[in-house]
């Protein structure tokens, strides 16, 4: 599919997220939960799976502030080391947050907006505008400052893989409709390769 907004028709069908809540209750409804279901479920464990190997002595645990409950001073990754902000809350800031807010702050939930109340939509996942949780793993594993099991980096290595070649996807149990990644992406417009267009930035 060339846009979201063309793929949309072809994912009658494919669960939306009350259904995924549901499914993921301690009684869930009875029979064998949709695919996109279990991708959920799957995903959910290779991230717990990813924090839990995030164990390097230098990573302290992550504070959202200090004890004196004032929040970690916003500075240059060099600065904020000798300022005292925990390393991971520096790799964190520079890989995952800012990568969050270029492309799923900037792009992907406003376009998912412009698609329709987010409760009324199919599951989806975002391919290449999931990148910054996919990142920050990568990274902090390149640094050494994470140890993965080796099937968990398998599995990160898939999802890299996904959102090096995809945008949205909507996985059914038969087919998966894909879309292509954008055209190009900015800070006003988004557009898809069918000339659709989505306005960028945080106001929609």
């Amino acid at each position: 599919m060339d846009s979201p907004a063309a793929a949309l028709p072809h994912t009658t069908g494919i669960p939306g997220h009350d259904d995924l809540h549901a499914w993921l209750r301690p009684l869930p409804p009875r029979g064998r939960p949709p695919v996109a279901v279990d991708i959920a479920a799957s995903w959910s464990h290779l991230l717990a799976a990813l924090e839990a190997a995030a164990d390097h002595p230098d990573l302290e645990p992550a504070r959202h502030v200090r004890k004196d409950d004032k929040p970690w001073p916003e500075l240059p990754p060099e600065a904020a080391l000798e300022a005292g902000v925990p390393l991971r809350v520096v790799v964190r800031r520079g890989v995952q947050d800012a990568l969050r807010t270029a492309l799923m702050e900037n792009v992907a939930l406003p376009v998912r907006a412009a698609l329709g109340p987010p409760a009324r939509l199919p599951i989806c996942w975002y391919g290449q505008q999931d990148a910054s949780w996919i990142a920050q793993h990568d990274v902090l594993r390149r640094l050494g400052l994470s140890h993965p099991a080796p099937c968990d980096i398998t599995d990160l290595d898939d999802w890299a893989a996904l959102a090096r070649a995809a945008g949205w996807w909507w996985p059914c149990q038969e087919v998966c409709v894909a879309v292509e990644r954008p055209a190009r992406i900015g800070p006003e417009v988004v557009v898809y390769r069918d000339g659709s267009r989505r306005r960028g930035g945080s106001d929609g």
